[in-house]
């Protein structure tokens, strides 16, 4: 939808990696069993591929094309209403660093500090990285960093929203109960909306057994 606008995480990027291959070779598919992306989800591309895996359907390639100019990071707003939406994390190569995670000022100049590496790098931590929020319960860092605006992230599940160096995670886990069976209380995953402006929060319960998702808000 044109009103519907994304970011490139980490399973549209296995995605990219693995037709990278077919996309030179003008579209013919050159299939890996074992690669990441048909072993995260993946494996839904076979019903869109024609003449026995062999050449990239025209519904494949468009979703290519969108995924190829998808940004890593989208900047909405201004001033004190500014905020983004990553997938993972704005981290440095090292969390040692003072600050250990980028500001607004290095987004407003493209990363232009950065170069070949680091900014390879810095692509890595926006689709992949987990250690911000693995580190919450531990680190000395403050819920907002004043150097870097509300940063709306996900990729690391909890069964609540967490906030750290002014990353907003809103990653509950839809999948989860999907892929754990009875190892998981359904009641405590699903999916997660949050409106920046007010700050309200919606949540869906992800459970098979249920016969409609509850919502609730202000969580």
């Amino acid at each position: 939808e044109p009103w519907f606008f994304t970011v490139r995480g980490n399973h549209e990027q296995m995605m990219l990696d693995f037709f990278a291959q077919s996309l030179a070779m003008g579209g013919r598919v050159a299939w890996q069993e074992k690669h990441d992306f048909l072993l995260n989800g993946g494996a839904w591309i076979e019903r869109e591929l024609v003449d026995h895996r062999r050449r990239l359907g025209t519904r494949l390639i468009e979703i290519l094309g969108v995924l190829k100019i998808q940004p890593y990071l989208l900047v909405v707003g201004s001033g004190p209403e500014r905020y983004h939406v990553i997938h993972a994390e704005l981290s440095r190569s090292s969390l040692a660093c003072d600050p250990p995670v980028y500001g607004d000022s290095d987004i407003d100049s493209d990363f232009s500090e950065l170069e070949g590496p680091e900014r390879e790098q810095l692509a890595e931590s926006l689709c992949w990285a987990r250690r911000i929020m693995h580190l919450r319960a531990t680190s000395t860092w403050p819920e907002r960093a004043p150097h870097l605006s509300k940063t709306y992230c996900g990729h690391t599940p909890a069964p609540e929203i967490r906030r750290l160096m002014s990353h907003i995670c809103i990653d509950t886990g839809a999948y989860i109960p999907l892929v754990s069976g009875n190892l998981v209380d359904p009641e405590e995953w699903g999916l997660t909306l949050i409106e920046p402006a007010t700050d309200a929060v919606y949540f869906a319960r992800t459970d098979e057994r249920a016969a409609h998702a509850s919502w609730r808000a202000g969580l």
